[in-house]
């Protein structure tokens, strides 16, 4: 019994992880800059060769015409502006998250009310 209540527990918690708490949205170079200064997001590039990187909270800065940043923290990556052709700014979704969250309780709790019920009567 406790093992199906842990199971549907855990299928809510990886449906959470996966969907919830952040959206991604295309931003400009412009925009990068001025994001950079305020409040550090995760960001995602993509160059004009296809290649991808992905930079977590606070590992990137603008300087001039060049993006440094750090993908892991042994290796630096310097991409010239102009070889940016897509970026993705990571931003926190608090509405899809509280639905989400809401939900997922919602559903927990109606699923061990059903188990201890069934318990109950066996």
């Amino acid at each position: 019994m406790y093992k199906k209540i842990f199971i549907g527990f855990l299928t809510i918690v990886l449906l959470n992880f996966s969907l919830g708490c952040y959206s991604y949205k295309i931003i400009s170079v412009s925009e990068l800059e001025e994001i950079e200064k305020e409040i550090p997001n995760e960001i995602v590039l993509k160059t004009q060769e296809g290649k991808i990187y992905n930079f977590p909270d606070s590992s990137y800065y603008v300087e001039n015409d060049t993006l440094y940043g750090r993908e892991n923290p042994d290796e630096e990556i310097i991409l010239n502006i102009s070889d940016i052709k897509t970026i993705w700014l990571a931003e926190r979704d608090e509405v899809s998250t509280t639905l989400l969250a809401i939900l997922s309780f919602t559903i927990v709790t109606s699923f061990v009310i059903v188990i201890v019920s069934l318990n109950r009567y066996n």
